[in-house]
């Protein structure tokens, strides 16, 4: 489907004003991007294209003196937008800028140039059902009468079956995934200096070259609880230090397409079950929404706050060591995910405990966990169901003792 005609949409967050500009990032995913602006054409009622500015990023990085895409499939994405989309605008990156200067150059012209009082932001990889955008209205016009409120959508909970969304039709929900979103203007302002030390952080590199420990670092001595680094971990982190919530719909009114990309392989798009997301069939905008009342919207800060706290930075003993991955893990964080891929089970509650302790404690340090997980019975009873290692396993190595039921990794207890 491609835009045809320009149509009269009423701004429902701001009436009498021009409706919410529409900015829609992308890189180098044009046969997502064509889907996307397919379902935005498809919107009821119609959408005028000239609200649709694409925040195309580059293929070359100054920082690495190399490119970090194709650029024929960058080109092939403007070109998409502009057979698709002929009325919208195209703001194209002379080179790469990484996603999080992509999305504050789109902010400014949003927020500065535009002088928008909220803007709506999509990704190159969430195709929307008919009624986002109207039902997206109903939202942001909550938004911007709700200060504690900073950012609403209408993803939904893609666990849910149509079933279990339609008994929460009208409800709203802390957001979990930052897609499809309106932010109003206030916030961002607000938002700025706070926002600032991170964009610091991130200027001179890639942005998957960014300093991801010393971004944590940042965030845990302000005050948020955050475990990623990215551009959404620091949205997520500017709410938690502004007190300020990010609400989204319990039905779901886009599914997500990206299987590949920055974050994303097939097999954690899988894992995550977006293949499986069944999105309601809404005939009309979503109607009867509200926000929670004053006493539930702060019960829902309280327990965002209280969810930060928990998430307050990596023990202290854990920090001389603690590697610079994408996604770093405090001390019960990384001992589950030793169960699950190592042992391929959740762990028990005595067997979490004692490891979490060992490395909260000093007592071990990750390097010495992790080697107890190799080392224990369980371990090799799980290797030793594939044939490639029941040779050795055969030899009569001694075996250590299991990890679970309280027992610690590599010790007899």
């Amino acid at each position: 489907m491609v835009f045809s005609g320009v149509a009269d949409v009423p701004d429902q967050s701001r009436p009498g004003a021009v409706a919410p500009p529409i900015l829609l990032l992308a890189f180098d995913r044009p046969e997502l991007l064509a889907q996307v602006l397919e379902s935005l054409a498809a919107q009821q009622p119609k959408l005028d294209p000239a609200r649709i500015n694409l925040f195309l990023d580059g293929a070359y990085c100054p920082y690495r003196d190399a490119l970090v895409a194709d650029p024929v499939a960058v080109d092939h994405a403007a070109l998409v937008f502009r057979r698709l989309c002929p009325g919208g605008r195209l703001h194209r990156a002379p080179q790469n800028l990484g996603v999080a200067f992509n999305y504050d150059r789109a902010e400014r012209f949003a927020f500065v140039e535009q002088d928008a009082p909220v803007a709506y932001f999509f990704e190159d990889d969430l195709v929307l059902s008919p009624f986002y955008l109207a039902t997206l209205d109903r939202l942001a016009a909550l938004a911007v009468a709700e200060p504690r409120v900073a950012y609403v959508g209408a993803c939904g909970d893609h666990r849910l079956d149509v079933a279990a969304q339609r008994d929460r039709l009208g409800c709203l929900q802390p957001m979990e995934h930052m897609w499809g979103y309106a932010m109003t203007r206030r916030h961002w302002l607000e938002r700025q200096p706070v926002l600032a030390p991170y964009l610091d952080l991130l200027r001179g590199c890639n942005y998957r070259d960014r300093p991801h420990q010393q971004i944590l670092e940042h965030w845990w001595r302000q005050g948020a609880g955050v475990s990623v680094s990215s551009q959404d971990g620091a949205k997520l982190a500017t709410c938690q230090l502004l007190g300020r919530m990010r609400l989204s719909t319990v039905a779901v009114l886009a599914r997500n397409i990206g299987e590949v990309g920055l974050h994303f392989s097939p097999e954690g798009y899988r894992a995550a079950g977006f293949h499986l997301t069944q999105c309601y069939p809404a005939e009309a905008p979503l109607a009867d929404i509200e926000l929670p009342d004053d006493a539930a919207l702060e019960a829902m800060l309280a327990a965002e706050q209280a969810l930060a706290a928990e998430r307050r930075g990596v023990p202290a003993p854990l920090r001389p060591a603690w590697p610079a991955q994408p996604l770093p893990l405090d001390a019960v964080g990384l001992v589950r995910l030793l169960y699950r891929t190592l042992l391929e089970r959740d762990p028990d509650d005595a067997g979490l405990a004692a490891h979490a302790e060992l490395l909260e404690t000093g007592q071990s340090d990750p390097a010495q966990v992790i080697q107890g997980f190799l080392d224990s019975s369980e371990f090799r009873d799980v290797l030793g169901n594939r044939g490639w290692v029941r040779a050795e396993l055969s030899r009569g190595a001694a075996a250590p003792a299991s990890v679970g039921g309280g027992q610690v990794a590599g010790q007899r207890g």
